[in-house]
């Protein structure tokens, strides 16, 4: 069982040569667990860990109860087995940016069932959202961190209503770009009116009631996703503690 409190070490802790580095990748510093390996150059930091705190039986053998959801899209694809594996594996250790990125793509596309997730206790409750593939592959410790991470989101996204109704509104505009939208939005300029007039009755019914305080949100993300497919550099993958203080959660996970 991986432990959420365990005992880490810290960018401060680092030479000084590799402090900012470390402190960028991992601001929450390294569980002291982590069987990390040196680079070749050692002023370096460390990008990859020994993986071998799990037995092979772990991956060849999968529940009978696995959903593997994330991984499957909800039973859409097949559940990827593997069996021939090693007991040891040098894999790459996910930086922030890096989980934040699979955080961002797995919440696009999973929003619905995400609300009703439990934090991991034992490696075996990985099995509920990925298959033995992508826990061999990407590696366990990795895909812990990213499920880690969602929770600690869903934590601030549905305590505070305001944050939940930004995140929701800019879920609702990247579900209707993918509707054969986003031609309808480059196209549109400002000689034709207000941005929120390309939205049709049908669009207006499937977004519901919004207060007027929500206006300027809808507004914004749409004209952020408007900019975005006119050329516009992709942002970094935000984290949702930058957005809620740049007050752009309408626009964290993109277009």
């Amino acid at each position: 069982m991986a432990k959420q409190n365990c005992p880490r070490v810290f960018a401060e802790q680092q030479p000084p040569q590799q402090q900012a580095v470390f402190k960028q990748w991992y601001p929450n510093g390294l569980p002291r667990m982590y069987i990390m390996c040196p680079e070749r150059d050692q002023s370096d930091v460390p990008q990859s860990y020994v993986e071998n705190n799990l037995p092979v039986g772990f991956y060849v053998n999968p529940p009978m109860t696995a959903e593997a959801t994330f991984s499957t899209r909800n039973g859409k694809d097949r559940f990827k087995h593997m069996h021939h594996v090693l007991p040891h594996r040098h894999l790459h250790l996910w930086s922030r940016d890096e989980i934040q990125a699979v955080c961002n793509s797995v919440r696009k596309i999973h929003w619905a069932s995400m609300k009703r997730m439990q934090r991991p206790e034992s490696w075996d409750d990985l099995w509920k959202y990925f298959d033995a593939h992508d826990l061999y592959h990407a590696g366990a410790i990795n895909l812990w961190n990213v499920l880690n991470t969602l929770i600690d989101e869903n934590e601030i996204i549905f305590k505070d209503l305001r944050v939940q109704t930004a995140v929701i509104i800019g879920h609702w505009l990247d579900a209707w770009l993918a509707e054969d939208n986003q031609s309808k939005l480059i196209a549109w300029t400002e000689g034709q009116g207000p941005i929120l007039d390309i939205l049709n009755d049908r669009d207006r019914a499937s977004i519901g009631d919004i207060e007027d305080e929500v206006v300027p949100l809808l507004e914004t993300a749409l004209f952020y996703r408007r900019d975005l497919l006119l050329g516009s550099p992709p942002p970094m993958p935000s984290d949702l503690i930058t957005a809620c203080s740049t007050n752009t959660l309408q626009n964290w996970l993109g277009a």
